[in-house]
């Protein structure tokens, strides 16, 4: 893939998701599953924290690999890696895109539900070099991208996290 389709991809955003299967549903934890066209199978964790009547949405994904289990929900003989760095050019837009879907969902049926308004997302991409930012960056110009007007898009100084901010 080269860089002008990458930030063609970025502004247009057209990627769409790859079928997505919420796998667990509790009150302070979604759990969505997925697979790629490389067939790399995802989890997609989006932890709720509700104070005050506003919840905030931290969120992690990671390839799925043959181990023990780890979280609740888990297929047998699956196990999340959260330090595992994938680098699938080819699919990096439909699983950003898949993320973005999951998180979507989650707040529709909390916001239909009548559970609460989401007003902030975190999201700790993985990197295995602390110091390269590039992931962060990417991920977070996607993001802007498919937020509504209004919607603030911050980075620690350190690139370890994403913070978004819902109007």
């Amino acid at each position: 893939m080269k860089l002008r389709d990458i930030l063609r991809e970025i502004g247009e955003a057209t990627s769409s998701p790859y079928p997505l299967d919420l796998t667990v549903r509790t009150e302070g934890l979604d759990k969505y599953e997925f697979a790629t066209d490389s067939g790399n199978e995802y989890s997609v964790f989006i932890e709720k924290d509700t104070d005050g009547g506003q919840t905030d949405y931290d969120v992690a994904f990671s390839v799925m690999e043959r181990g023990r289990v780890m979280f609740p929900g888990h297929r047998p003989g699956k196990s999340i890696n959260f330090e595992k760095e994938v680098n699938d050019p080819k699919n990096m837009f439909r699983v950003m895109a898949t993320v973005l879907e999951a998180i979507k969902r989650s707040m529709q049926r909390d916001e239909k539900s009548g559970e609460t308004r989401v007003a902030r997302i975190i999201m700790n991409p993985t990197k295995r070099d602390k110091s390269d930012t590039r992931r962060t960056a990417l991920y977070k110009k996607y993001i802007e991208k498919q937020m509504p007007p209004g919607t603030k898009v911050y980075t620690e100084p350190d690139g370890s996290r994403i913070q978004v901010e819902l109007p």
